[in-house]
């Protein structure tokens, strides 16, 4: 349920990039506006590209690798990147981030 949850987060990522890239070629405001000088929120897409890679990344060890010890990385890592939203203001994408840990957690202590 982690690995699905991580690699539903990459395609969320790679859809809004998609979208920005092609509205790039069309005259619309606000993607000009996201990525202007003005919007001092535009460090949020490094932000949010970089939980899409990081995330492709830990659907794979998921998917791959059953050791606990490399899990609980995987529980760490995504634990310190739903807090990294919550610094930043991002509550929504801080909850997305935090399901997957919630999944391994409630994985990894069920009897």
């Amino acid at each position: 349920m982690a690995a699905a949850i991580l690699l539903m987060s990459t395609a969320l990522v790679a859809g809004m990039w998609i979208i920005l890239l092609r509205g790039l070629s069309q005259p619309f405001g606000f993607v000009k506006y996201a990525f202007s000088p003005k919007n001092e929120y535009r460090w949020s897409f490094v932000l949010v590209t970089e939980w899409g890679l990081i995330s492709l990344l830990l659907g794979a060890v998921v998917v791959f690798t059953r050791r606990r010890a490399i899990l609980r990385s995987v529980l760490v890592a995504c634990a310190v990147q739903t807090v990294l939203f919550g610094v930043t203001g991002g509550w929504l994408f801080a909850l997305y981030a935090a399901l997957p840990a919630w999944a391994l957690y409630k994985a990894q202590h069920e009897v």
